[in-house]
């Protein structure tokens, strides 16, 4: 699903889709991943885990286990 939503670029149709350029969105990505210091990339990753694991608990909090991680 994340990919999806990070390549459709807008894309409402598999025909939109098929004229996408992934290349250059990966190439865009990659950019956007070296941007990020080391210190943003492990708070992404807390951030993710925690929305990971509200999503796994239903809940809408955090669990403690998911910051350890």
């Amino acid at each position: 699903v994340i990919l999806s939503r990070a390549f459709s670029r807008g894309a409402t149709t598999v025909e939109d889709f098929r004229h996408a350029n992934l290349g250059l969105e990966l190439s865009r990505i990659d950019h956007e991943w070296d941007a990020l210091g080391r210190a943003d990339l492990a708070s992404k990753h807390r951030e993710l885990q925690a929305a990971v694991q509200r999503h796994l608990n239903g809940s809408g909090q955090a669990s403690p286990e998911a910051s350890t991680c």
